[in-house]
């Protein structure tokens, strides 16, 4: 159950990076190119890299790939699914 409950909020956090990256992209003046870039998980981490300005971009850029994956996996072993 604890399992459950912590992947869950790293799982929240993941999602409110990637939202900060999102909006960051959507509000750049070529938004079109920069959304698309974000569709795909290598255009992710490219953005990040080279695009992303933020005093906290390195905290962001982890907490949205680590928070995501390390998330998902600790809710579905609390779920009793083992991956």
């Amino acid at each position: 159950m604890l399992d459950m409950a912590v992947g869950a909020l790293l799982g929240l956090v993941g999602v409110v990076c990637a939202c900060s990256v999102l909006f960051h992209a959507a509000t750049n003046e070529q938004w079109n190119r920069s959304v698309a870039i974000l569709l795909t998980g290598a255009g992710f981490v490219y953005y990040v890299i080279f695009w992303f300005d933020s005093q906290y971009k390195w905290l962001v850029a982890s907490g949205a790939v680590v928070g995501t994956i390390l998330g998902s996996t600790l809710f579905l072993r609390g779920a009793g699914l083992n991956i």
